[in-house]
């Protein structure tokens, strides 16, 4: 008891009410500043800030399943981002005629580059037969 009575004393009761008012003080001020409405909030807002061109919804989750897209191959992908760039081309472009000689122009080069792929696989896969023919002949 006679410790918490040396305390009390100690404690500057003048000084505790001053930092406790001078706290109160600056609370209250900073709170009641900016009391005031803009006249045109408009203007502070940057142009592109106020449209939002996402037209998918909020979270810009795309439709495709995740588990997919792992599951893909680089080809694969590869493919699916040819495919989405042309199909952004035909949304840019308004001519139909244009749109569709630069697709068909497109499929005929991915059609030539798969068969010289197919003709380069079974190349390989010939050779790979004829190796293994031979390592089975020789153990015999």
């Amino acid at each position: 008891m006679n410790r918490l009575k040396a305390f009390l004393k100690k404690l500057r009761l003048r000084l505790v009410l001053t930092v406790l008012f001078s706290g109160i003080l600056l609370f209250v001020t900073q709170a009641c500043v900016g009391t005031q409405t803009a006249v045109n909030p408009e203007q502070e807002v940057p142009i592109g800030a106020v449209t939002n061109g996402n037209k998918e919804g909020i979270n810009q989750a795309s439709d495709t399943d995740a588990s997919e897209l792992v599951e893909t191959a680089p080809d694969t992908k590869a493919e699916i981002l040819k495919e989405n760039a042309e199909q952004n081309i035909i949304e840019e472009t308004s001519d139909v005629a244009e749109n569709t000689s630069g697709i068909l122009d497109k499929k005929a080069e991915n059609i030539e580059e798969d068969s010289n792929n197919f003709q380069s696989s079974a190349k390989e896969a010939i050779e790979q037969a004829k190796d293994t023919v031979e390592e089975v002949a020789a153990q015999t």
